[in-house]
């Protein structure tokens, strides 16, 4: 009776891994269709501060971000990689600071300042949610264009 038992746990465990498999599980735990994204980010015509942190959000809960530099320029990530789900996304943006030991953040702090002093956020608040964002993007296969960003 045991040894029967454990025939049901070994193909229990059995399919699981193919299930698994089948799911499209990698290293990354996303192993479908996937682009790469690069773009600029302006106002106007004009890049915004360095650090600002572009996010792309999808319907599926993907979520893919990049960091300007001082021409705008950003290269979107996914999960420490260049490429990102093929999926449609709506877009977001974040100032961002240089706290002491250098690196870029956004904490509660930050934003509630922001929202008491409007000028200090270099773009309009609507654009800090993908719920409130007019800003769309579809992801295609391979390499997408350059995507630039000039908001109003």
């Amino acid at each position: 009776m045991l040894s029967s038992y454990r025939s049901v746990a070994i193909c229990n465990v059995l399919g699981l891994l193919v299930v698994l498999l089948q799911s499209g599980c990698s290293p990354q735990g996303f192993a479908g269709t996937t682009g790469t994204v690069q773009g600029k980010l302006t106002r106007k015509g004009v890049p915004l501060n360095a650090g600002t942190i572009v996010t792309f959000v999808s319907f599926e809960g993907f979520a893919a971000s990049g960091e300007t530099d001082s021409d705008g320029a950003f290269q979107l990530m996914f999960r420490g990689a260049e490429n990102i789900p093929v999926s449609h996304y709506r877009i977001q943006l974040a100032p961002a600071r240089i706290n002491q030991s250098g690196h870029f953040e956004m904490d509660a702090d930050l934003r509630k300042a922001l929202k008491e002093e409007s000028r200090a956020c270099p773009f309009p608040e609507k654009y800090g949610a993908s719920a409130t964002s007019d800003l769309e993007f579809a992801v295609r296969e391979g390499d997408n264009l350059p995507l630039i960003i000039d908001i109003e």
